[in-house]
């Protein structure tokens, strides 16, 4: 039995009749404890998992440390480079810019993403000179608020593009990607950033410094505020470079093998 994401399905697979348990982590607990409220029966059930496995390296060992567990196993996410590369074929008239830089964000709108951050550092930089265009793709509980506090700060650069399953011709239209979360576990859309050509400025996540290996990759930046701030910034301070990025990430390659071969550990 495999609890495909932790919490409440750890616990049923946990008391399930199979002679094999497997436990997916996609979080990270030191950041945020969903269990935090029951920890106890999290514990009794964790006893009972034959195998953790998480996203990435960092989650893996966070999740040790809150549970007092042991052992397991990083793997990190398969891509779907196929859909990536047919969704940056489709044509996109959305992405302008009219000569300024192109920033883009695609996030569900939960505080989790914290989009809010984004927002402050964006107009920071505008009025700071380093003139941009800021594209939202996403929805969720926060799209309201997230509108208008770009209304009230007077953002004229900010285009909400609203929810779109296929990001990726956006992505590549763009200069840069930018992903302000506050924890994640492995943050898949940075990876199909890259596939789609556009490099990245992260908060320091779980996973980032699993994710951007290379400098032609971006940037990870202090999750924080400031970091953010003065990330940004530096990153739109230098637009040769980051053409210079796109052009070299035109081989970025996603090691999906070497991925499943991971896998091949598990069973």
């Amino acid at each position: 039995e495999i609890a495909a994401k932790e919490g409440f399905c750890t616990i049923f697979a946990a008391y399930g009749d199979s002679t094999r348990k497997i436990n997916w982590v996609l979080t990270d607990y030191s950041v945020c404890n969903y269990s935090k409220r029951h920890m106890p029966l999290m514990k009794e059930a964790l006893a009972r998992i034959d195998l953790n496995v998480a996203d990435s390296r960092h989650a893996l060992d966070a999740y040790n440390e809150v549970f007092g567990v042991s052992g397991g196993l990083a793997i990190h996410n398969l891509m779907d480079i196929d859909k990536v590369k047919r969704g940056m074929a489709q044509p996109t008239d959305d992405i302008h810019g009219n000569g300024s830089l192109r920033i883009i964000s695609v996030a569900r709108f939960h505080p989790q993403k914290s989009i809010d951050r984004l927002l402050i550092a964006s107009s920071r930089a505008y009025q700071h000179g380093f003139k941009h265009t800021l594209y939202l793709i996403g929805g969720g509980e926060e799209d309201a608020k997230l509108r208008k506090m770009a209304e009230s700060e007077s953002m004229k650069h900010v285009v909400f593009l609203g929810y779109r399953q296929n990001p990726y011709s956006d992505i590549a239209a763009c200069d840069l990607f930018v992903l302000p979360s506050l924890y994640e576990g492995f943050a898949t859309i940075v990876n199909e950033s890259l596939i789609a050509g556009t490099p990245v400025l992260m908060t320091d996540v779980s996973g980032a410094k699993e994710q951007i290996t290379a400098p032609e990759h971006g940037w990870i930046v202090e999750n924080s505020q400031i970091g953010l701030d003065e990330g940004l910034e530096k990153a739109l301070g230098d637009p040769m470079r980051l053409q210079a990025m796109k052009e070299k990430l035109k081989c970025y390659t996603y090691p999906n093998q070497e991925i499943l071969k991971d896998f091949e550990q598990i069973f």
